[in-house]
């Protein structure tokens, strides 16, 4: 019998050419996210939900912020931020390097 669904099972079975190319898809639209943004602004989106209810801040508590300020050149103001920010830049590029070198195109 023919199964519509096989060409599902050939992606799945090679995920290699994908991954890579959606994370630094992710990674990237993070970046430009934190470029565009202002780091003077008191208003940002966080993901630790116990600050939704407690108004607590988690460990990564302006980590965004320092980011921003190390992409406009201000590494003093981003050292005060997060002292993170900087190793985390740096990490997230050469993850972005390395999941580029890692893509194999296939010629026809």
């Amino acid at each position: 019998m023919h199964n519509s669904y096989a060409h599902l099972y050939n992606w799945w079975n090679q995920p290699l050419i994908l991954t890579p190319i959606v994370e630094i898809g992710f990674w990237s639209f993070g970046l430009l996210v934190l470029a565009l943004q202002d780091p003077y602004s008191s208003e940002h989106f966080t993901l630790f939900w116990p600050s939704w209810i407690w108004d607590i801040n988690g460990p990564g508590y302006n980590l965004g912020h320092s980011i921003t300020f190390v992409m406009r050149g201000n590494l003093i103001e981003s050292w005060q931020a997060h002292y993170l920010g900087i190793p985390v830049l740096l990490t997230l590029v050469c993850r972005i390097i390395s999941l580029s070198q890692s893509i194999r195109i296939k010629r026809l």
